[in-house]
């Protein structure tokens, strides 16, 4: 990516994005969920190509008082206890088909999120059949940030406890991004002017969420996966994932399949 675009630091993005046109492609690294090896394993990579990347907390994990709950589930799963995950499920939302196949089940608990019922289910699962999640120390904590942050990292808001915005109502939905905003204020982390979905989907940024970003013409709000930025849309940053095992053949690929995918949305194909 260094060979073809140049690096922003994303506090930067809208301004560029402003302009009449964008003179060249640009990219802006981000992060999600505050995980422990964005400091362990991804900042030195970082220092070493002198980015200034942007990585979204949740208040909930830096405070250690839980742990995501895909992780959670992914190792209860590795594990082979997909069968009691999926046996809990049943009791708490027995309106759905829930799978013993662990691979299918993982795949069914983000089509089915339910707020709450979700993260209740893994903790209880993984502390009868696993152990504490807290051992995991899967995420960073509050110091942790804040030296990330002193080596040059935006820090943003990602609302408190990864609950969807669309699955909860408008007073806990608002209360999870003002409180987020909040804790890090209070512990002396400046968070940049982005906002990013939890999951990030399209349906998320519905009217509470809407009129909350009316309400803040400084704050911009981004998805976490699909396309790229053609033009400006304050409320709708777009931006794509890129998963281990990545080489610059399969990049390049990925690549072109967004700015193609974005094009077609774009034009209405």
């Amino acid at each position: 990516m260094l060979d073809h675009m140049t690096p922003v630091a994303l506090s930067q993005a809208p301004e560029l994005m402003a302009k009449a046109g964008v003179d060249r492609p640009y990219f802006a690294v981000t992060f999600d969920d505050g995980f422990r090896n964005n400091l362990t394993v991804a900042d030195p990579i970082i220092q070493e190509y002198n980015l200034k990347p942007c990585i979204f907390v949740n208040g909930a994990f830096a405070r250690q008082e839980e742990v995501f709950f895909r992780i959670l589930s992914a190792i209860i799963i590795k594990n082979g206890h997909g069968p009691q995950l999926a046996a809990r499920m049943r009791e708490f939302l027995g309106q759905h088909e829930w799978s013993d196949d662990g691979d299918e089940l993982f795949t069914q608990m983000k089509e089915h999120y339910t707020a709450d019922t979700m993260e209740r289910a893994t903790t209880q699962i993984y502390k009868e059949f696993v152990g504490d999640p807290a051992a995991l120390m899967a995420h960073l904590n509050l110091e942790e940030i804040k030296t990330l942050q002193s080596h040059g990292w935006e820090i943003g808001n990602h609302t408190d406890g990864h609950r969807l915005l669309s699955c909860q109502d408008n007073m806990a939905a608002i209360g999870a991004i003002e409180s987020n905003g909040k804790f890090l204020k209070d512990n002396g982390v400046y968070s940049s002017d982005f906002l990013s979905y939890p999951v990030g989907r399209a349906q998320d940024v519905d009217q509470t969420v809407s009129q909350w970003l009316d309400g803040h013409p400084d704050i911009q709000g981004i998805f976490a996966n699909n396309g790229i930025n053609l033009k400006l849309c304050r409320k709708e940053w777009l931006r794509f994932s890129l998963g281990k095992h990545i080489n610059p053949l399969v990049l390049d690929k990925i690549i072109i399949s967004q700015i193609e995918r974005t094009c077609m949305a774009y034009s209405g194909t």
